[in-house]
C-alpha cells in the first residue's frame, strides 16, 4: 500500500521547485515521476550524503510527500536525516540541503535550549 505523508520532513523552496521541474523536462522524466531523495551514510564516516533522482517506482516502505508542485519519495532512514531541512537553489543553480535542527533554539550569545 502506498503511504501518503501529511507533514514532509523536507521543505523545498519555490526556486528549487522551479529548477526541479526544469530538470524533469530536460531529462525527459514523466510527470508522474517523484523526486526520490536517498541518504547514504558511509560505514567509516561522520557525514551523510544524499542522492536525488526522479523515480516512478514506489516501494512499500516509502512515504510520498507533496511539497508545493514537487512529489517527494523518502524511505524512513532518509526522512529522519532530513527532518527540518530545506532544499534550496543556490545562485549558481546548484540544489543543496540546508539543515535546520528542529529541537534546538539558538539566541544571540545563548546556549542551545532544548524544546
Amino acid at each position: 500500500m502506498i503511504q501518503i505523508g501529511e507533514n514532509s520532513p523536507l521543505s523545498i523552496s519555490k526556486e528549487a521547485q522551479i529548477q526541479l521541474e526544469a530538470l524533469r523536462a530536460e531529462q525527459h522524466h514523466p510527470k508522474n515521476a517523484f523526486l526520490r531523495v536517498k541518504a547514504h551514510v558511509p560505514v567509516m564516516g561522520d557525514s551523510i550524503s544524499f542522492n536525488m533522482f526522479f523515480d516512478d517506482a514506489i516501494d512499500k516502505n516509502d512515504m510520498i510527500y507533496q511539497e508545493g508542485t514537487t512529489g517527494v519519495v523518502l524511505d524512513s532512514k532518509t526522512a529522519l536525516h532530513l527532518v527540518g531541512s530545506e532544499l534550496v537553489m543556490m545562485p549558481t543553480g546548484e540544489l543543496i540541503f540546508t539543515h535546520m535542527p528542529t529541537h534546538f533554539n539558538f539566541g544571540a550569545g545563548e546556549e542551545p535550549i532544548y524544546n
